[in-house]
């Protein structure tokens, strides 16, 4: 019986040694990532946050071609134009409350989808 407790008095002196390894490296690791945070907040911060902007935000200059629309006589409908801007202004958008012609639009559509 006096072995028995002789080697489990061994392994109680080897356990805090493996603790402390552990416990510094534990350490060691988690001021290393309060460092590398630091260092991104603080040193990369706006240099990374410029970085994001330009991955976000972008002016492109899209020229679609489109092709002309046409109605049933051949009349062009729509057609494409270059233009440089674009702008729409609400206030000078009249709409006017035409229901009848609405109804016998959409009566005429139903009458010919079937």
């Amino acid at each position: 019986m006096k072995n028995y407790s002789k080697k489990k008095g061994i392994q109680i002196d080897n356990k805090p040694k493996h603790l402390l390894i552990f416990a510094v490296v534990f350490i060691f690791l988690f001021l290393l990532l309060i460092f590398r945070l630091f260092w991104v907040q603080f040193i990369d911060g706006e240099k990374l946050k410029e970085m994001a902007y330009k991955q976000i935000t972008a002016n492109l200059t899209i020229q679609p071609k489109r092709g002309t629309i046409y109605d049933a006589t051949g009349k062009a409908l729509a057609v494409s134009s270059d233009v440089d801007t674009i702008t729409i202004n609400p206030s000078l958008i009249s709409v006017k409350d035409d229901t009848e012609a609405t109804n016998a639009l959409k009566a005429k559509v139903a009458r010919s989808s079937f």
